[in-house]
């Protein structure tokens, strides 16, 4: 299934004096790859833009730098050129200014890996991947947010770090949706649907709150449920050909903040409802896989 993100705002390029790197699927930008923008990219404030398309690349490492990377005018997706291998993304020691935006990530190993840095990462997908997103090392504050995860063997890793915020984000499919093994992090309005495990604490500091984990096979290991956590079924737009993403939720969904106790909206997608009316013309992607376990 194409997994089609929907950001919330336009291109924030555009400060003065700063420099905007183009990447275009045929080679033919200012660049001609992502990590040569990457590398090009050097003033803070710089931007790159990569055009909607797909790209085969590997091993992009964004280091000390506090740039805005985001996807433009279309869907960008990066592939691993070895299904299973590599990593998609690595940012390491980058500053709070850091911006990653959009960008699709598909068969790694590692969909994007945050090391001993303060990046914001937005509207992001990770599909298929070993580990969707990691945080490790001497994090601090990172904030992931409005992500989709889908099909990974764990959603959202938290191995090191402290302040880190993990939040709207509708993960689904996933062997484990979301793990905590050391840092300090907050689990906060995500939706953790159709998960072998839903959350798993094995160390660290996890602190959740207003989660709607759904149809896992184990909702909570190591943790217990949050403040404000449900486990009520996201109704999800699939069958009702939503406008924009699958994954957008009927008008009547549980994790709209009109519809829960906690008053928040809950998952990635809340910018608009994607479906409405009875609910026999809406399901969970999570139904439907588990009537063909």
């Amino acid at each position: 299934m194409t997994v089609i993100v929907c950001l919330a705002a336009a291109s924030i390029i555009g400060k003065a004096n700063a420099a905007t790197w183009n990447v275009y699927p045929d080679g033919h930008g200012t660049t001609p790859t992502i990590q040569s923008a990457i590398d090009s990219a050097a003033a803070a404030g710089d931007g790159i833009r990569v055009w909607g398309g797909t790209y085969y690349e590997a091993d992009l490492v964004v280091e000390g730098k506090s740039i805005l990377l985001q996807a433009y005018e279309g869907v960008a997706v990066v592939i691993s050129p070895i299904p299973g291998a590599g990593t998609g993304v690595t940012l390491r020691q980058v500053g709070s200014g850091f911006i990653l935006m959009g960008l699709e990530m598909r068969d790694f190993a590692a969909g994007i890996a945050v090391e001993d840095c303060s990046p914001t990462v937005w509207y992001c997908a990770l599909v298929g991947c070993g580990t969707g997103i990691s945080v490790a090392g001497g994090s601090s504050a990172p904030m992931m947010t409005n992500c989709l995860v889908e099909g990974c063997a764990t959603g959202v890793s938290v191995g090191g770090g402290t302040g880190t915020l993990v939040g709207n984000m509708t993960i689904v499919g996933c062997g484990i949706g979301i793990e905590t093994t050391g840092g300090a992090v907050t689990w906060r309005r995500n939706i953790i649907d159709s998960c072998d495990t839903g959350a798993l604490c094995s160390g660290g500091s996890p602190a959740l709150s207003c989660n709607d984990v759904y149809l896992c096979d184990i909702p909570y290991s190591g943790c217990a449920a949050g403040a404000g956590d449900i486990s009520a079924m996201p109704r999800f737009c699939f069958d009702a050909g939503s406008p924009a993403n699958p994954y957008l939720l009927h008008i009547d969904s549980p994790c709209w903040a009109s519809n829960n106790d906690c008053g928040v909206n809950m998952g990635a997608f809340t910018q608009i409802h994607g479906c409405e009316g009875t609910p026999v013309e809406e399901s969970t992607w999570g139904a439907i896989k588990k009537l063909h376990r």
